[in-house]
């Protein structure tokens, strides 16, 4: 009886015993069954496909990456207690442990919206360096203690607005420089740097950027940091693919200063990536794979392996990295770990991160992909191959599959060892790094079923997870009090829009920015200016109050509450604008309070305005908004100013707010719950009873009274 005979008569055997998976290996005939998914499959009569691993290779891998920023996603991490934002970073960072990252992208901070948050900017204002203000210096840290190999690669999202009208000034490498001497006085090597996020290379001006960024990083220090370009999407509707390859052919200087071609969301759907003529010979990134659902892992596990099999494209940088921001912002759910609750210590290692440590647990940047072992499979999925030395691994997806195949890899390389250990990730039933047999010998054939990943190799150090989080999911408490984080910010305070920072006393926080910076995406009026927000949306009866201090004339500035994001989407045709509803009560340096409803459409209803006791510059002003049933209290300066009744909003996160692009203090931001809603019937009759008295003093319309 011939092998494959052999084989089919075990496989049906094993199936009708309850087994699963066969793993067959050259020689004497084995099979072994393994725990499957699909007990009841029968594995005779599949697709098979046949592959064998020769000496030679095709191209060089270069790592599989994750990125923090792009927004402030990870913000939170700096709240978590620091034994359970150690396990987080053993997940992310830790080779053989979990994600095992190989890249890390870090933002060039700027106080701009760039999805979700903003990163703080190491020089707000010119000539004014905070080397140690945000949280991505400890991340990056955490990184590099775990895995010393790994490469890190900055990009700009935005700019301080004293660099110019956008970052393609002479001003501007000038921060780059102070941004990486920053990095190199935290002890973190940059290898990678890039231009603008998604906004193409900048044609002329960008050019002229580029080479003199890459005179400035050699005469300081920084010349073994090479560039990435451009960070944008291939498309012809966007413009940056083909103005980048264009500025590569005609420009020999600009060619010679690039090193790598990045793209966005390449294989998202679809794969596709420059021909090999207009790559110059620089190795293709998908230097952005975007936003993909935490859930998603079949998606990501294609684009990992089709990258290579279909554009040659050989890193990958998902975004982002870890969510962790306040839990109903909209680009929620996305990442390799959620960590939104770092008051009750809990966090999800996602799909996301399984997937991921299926190539980077078993392989190493540098390795190289193995020819003729890259190949789509009959029945769907596809399997990439590589191979460092006399070592070798094999990821096999059929996440998207719908029925068994069998594949085959014949090894005829010499090896380090004839033990091919084997793991798989069933990610239906969430079952992840399953250790299957090992087997041995120079041929491997293995079943592959639908909803799974697979990895085959000769390496080891792979290890089980070890560290699972207590707890679990729980709203943001009340009552809350800021106070000064390991991220140099009010803990639980997520700014969107604007650079926030301690002063020197530890006292109380300034926003930063003397001016509008240079925006990643240009929201409409109503939001470009700096917010920051705490909560969530179990927070609905509340009072949130903060004393802020004016530094000049023409500020304004208070309290956000029930902010909320409707359906969790967006203006349509704007992405960069949130569709964020709001109560805002803002109180001026000239001594005008004005208490308003910020619509989804960005328009803003005066629910009530007036005036008070101008303060003196310099001074602590109280803002104060409580917020129970429809009755809204605003008070301004110890007083009272006005009491209204609005049924528009009723849950929602509480922020602090500066409307006028300037350096504004703020201190005792707290938030606490408010009475019952019988005490609030109580409040809104209260309030009925008093406007009967008023009606003559000022008019009335729907859903809305005037000051008191």
């Amino acid at each position: 009886m011939n092998f494959s005979r052999q084989l089919s008569l075990l496989a049906a055997a094993a199936a009708s015993a309850g087994g699963g998976i066969i793993i067959a290996a050259a020689g004497p005939a084995t099979a072994i069954p393994v725990a499957s998914a699909e007990p009841s499959a029968v594995v005779s009569a599949v697709p098979s496909a046949t592959f064998a691993i020769t000496r030679r290779t095709s191209g060089v891998f270069d790592g599989i990456g994750a990125i923090i920023g792009g927004g402030g996603n990870a913000r939170l991490l700096a709240d978590y207690a620091p034994a359970v934002r150690s396990q987080i970073y053993d997940y992310l960072f830790r080779p053989g442990y979990g994600a095992a990252l190989q890249m890390l992208k870090l933002e060039i901070g700027a106080g701009t919206y760039s999805s979700d948050g903003a990163e703080p900017s190491v020089e707000p204002t010119l000539g004014k360096v905070n080397c140690d203000v945000g949280y991505e210096w400890q991340v990056a840290q955490a990184a590099v203690r775990r895995n010393p190999s790994i490469k890190l690669y900055a990009l700009q999202w935005g700019a301080p607005g004293w660099v110019g009208k956008d970052i393609w000034t002479q001003a501007d490498v000038g921060y780059v420089i102070t941004w990486l001497k920053c990095a190199r006085q935290h002890h973190l090597r940059i290898a990678y740097i890039g231009g603008w996020n998604e906004h193409g290379p900048g044609l002329n001006a960008g050019r002229r950027w580029l080479l003199s960024l890459r005179a400035a990083m050699d005469a300081n220090g920084f010349r073994s940091v090479r560039y990435v370009a451009a960070d944008a999407f291939l498309t012809k509707k966007s413009g940056s693919g083909p103005e980048l390859l264009g500025m590569l052919r005609r420009y020999p200087a600009y060619r010679n200063a690039v090193s790598v071609l990045g793209f966005h969301d390449n294989c998202r759907i679809g794969c596709s990536g420059p021909g090999p003529a207009a790559r110059f010979g620089k190795p293709v990134w998908e230097s952005e794979l975007g936003a993909i659902d935490s859930a998603d892992g079949k998606l990501l596990a294609s684009a990992i392996n089709r990258s290579w099999i279909s554009a040659r494209i050989s890193g990958i940088l998902e975004w982002p990295a870890v969510n962790a921001i306040p839990p109903d912002l909209p680009y929620q759910n996305a990442g390799l770990i959620i960590a939104d609750w770092p008051w009750s210590g809990f966090y999800k290692v996602t799909r996301l991160a399984w997937v991921t440590a299926h190539t980077t647990q078993f392989t190493r940047p540098g390795w190289h992909y193995a020819w003729g072992g890259s190949r789509l499979l009959p029945a769907g999925g596809s399997v990439v191959t590589y191979e460092h030395g006399r070592d070798w691994s094999a990821v096999a997806d059929t996440a998207s599959t719908t029925r068994p195949q069998q594949l085959t890899l014949k090894i005829t390389r010499p090896l380090r060892s004839a033990t091919v250990h084997v793991w798989g990730s069933d990610l239906r039933h969430r079952r992840y790094l399953v250790r299957l047999p090992e087997q041995h010998g120079p041929v491997v054939t293995l079943t592959l079923w639908p909803g799974w990943v697979y990895s085959l190799t000769t390496t080891t150090g792979q290890r089980l997870r070890a560290a699972r989080p207590r707890g679990g999911p729980s709203p943001a408490p009340l009552p809350y009090t800021a106070s000064r984080d390991s991220a140099d910010l009010p803990s639980l305070l997520s700014p969107v829009q604007g650079s926030y920072s301690y002063d020197p006393s530890g006292q109380w926080f300034t926003q930063d920015s003397g001016q509008e910076p240079v925006l990643s995406h240009i929201p409409r009026r109503t939001w470009n200016h700096p917010y920051a927000f705490v909560g969530d949306n179990s927070w609905t009866d509340y009072t949130i109050r903060t004393e802020v201090m004016f530094t000049a004339a023409g500020q304004s500035a208070g309290v956000l509450g029930r902010c909320f994001w409707p359906d969790y989407l967006r203006l349509p045709g704007k992405p960069s604008d949130p569709a964020l509803t709001c109560y805002q009560l803002t109180a001026s340096a000239d001594g005008n309070w004005q208490l308003t409803r910020i619509t989804r459409a960005a328009t803003v209803d005066v629910l009530a305005a007036g005036t008070y006791p101008p303060p003196q510059t310099g001074t602590w002003t109280s803002v104060q908004l409580a917020m129970t049933g429809p009755v809204l209290t605003a008070s301004v300066g110890g007083s009272r100013v006005a009491r209204v009744s609005d049924r528009s909003l009723t849950h929602g996160l509480a922020g602090i707010t500066d409307s006028t692009w300037s350096k504004v203090g703020y201190r005792f931001l707290s938030a606490r719950r408010n009475p019952s809603r019988r005490a609030a019937r109580l409040a809104l009759h209260e309030l009925a009873s008093s406007l009967s008295t008023e009606r003559n003093r000022c008019p009335l319309v729907p859903e809305r009274t005037c000051d008191l």
